[in-house]
C-alpha cells in the first residue's frame, strides 16, 4: 500500500507541474475514475445500505453514489497537497473575513474559526498555512 502511494505521488509531481486548470481537472478526473471502479464494488451497496437504515424516507443508493464520489475525489485532492501552490488553493478555498484574520494574528491575538461541514474541509490546514 506504501508504495503504491509512493508511485502516485511521483505522478502527482509531474502533474503539478501543469497550469493549476490543467492539474485540478486530472486530480479531479482521477477522483472520477475511483468512484467508478468504488460504485461496482460491495462497498456501494453496504453504504447505501447503512444510509437506508438511518434516514429511512432518502433514497439511500443516491446518496452512496455522491458520498463514495465526494470520498474519492478528497482523497486526491489531499494526496495532492503536497504539491499545491497558491494558485491551486484559489481555486479551491474560499475565505470571508480575511481582514479580520490578519488583524488578529497581527495583534498576536488567537481566532476561532467556523467552518462548513461541506467539500473537502480537510484542506484548511493547509491553504492557511498557504497563507503565511
Amino acid at each position: 500500500m506504501i508504495l503504491a502511494l509512493k508511485i502516485l505521488q511521483f505522478f502527482l509531481g509531474f502533474v503539478f507541474k501543469l497550469p493549476p486548470a490543467a492539474a485540478l481537472f486530472l486530480t479531479r478526473l482521477a477522483g472520477e475514475l475511483t468512484f467508478q471502479v468504488a460504485h461496482l464494488t460491495p462497498i456501494k451497496g453496504t453504504t447505501a445500505k447503512n444510509i437506508k437504515r438511518v434516514f429511512l424516507k432518502l433514497n439511500g443508493d443516491q446518496l452512496a453514489d455522491r458520498l463514495l464520489r465526494n470520498v474519492s475525489l478528497a482523497i486526491f485532492e489531499l494526496l495532492s497537497v503536497p504539491f499545491f501552490k497558491e494558485a491551486h488553493f484559489e481555486r479551491l478555498c474560499r475565505i470571508n473575513g480575511r481582514e479580520k484574520i490578519d488583524l488578529a494574528l497581527a495583534k498576536r491575538q488567537g481566532i476561532i474559526l467556523l467552518l462548513m461541514h461541506t467539500g473537502n474541509y480537510e484542506l484548511t490546514p493547509a491553504f492557511l498555512s498557504s497563507l503565511g
